[in-house]
């Protein structure tokens, strides 16, 4: 919500809003961001996706909270995949 913003509520991998004109930003380093976007519900999230967020599923959880928070359908959902370092 529009009292959220600038407050650090939990240390977390993924976050969720559909308040217009909010960014959301997590660091990443050789990690993955992932970004997801409903276009019906008008809600967004990001989620960082390394090893261990992907192992304990970071990226259906982040589809869920959208599901529950939003009322977001799987289907609606698009998802892109940012870059990574690569490991030769």
């Amino acid at each position: 919500s529009n009292d959220d913003r600038g407050e650090d509520l939990v240390h977390a991998d993924a976050m969720v809003t559909q308040a217009r004109g909010l960014a959301l930003t997590l660091r990443f380093a050789d990690c993955v961001p992932v970004l997801f976007y409903d276009p019906v519900k008008g809600a967004i999230g990001v989620a960082h996706a390394g090893w261990k967020g992907i192992v304990n599923g970071v990226l259906p959880a982040t589809v869920q909270t959208m599901q529950h928070t939003f009322g977001s359908q799987p289907q609606d959902i698009i998802a892109g995949v940012g870059p990574s370092k690569g490991m030769a």
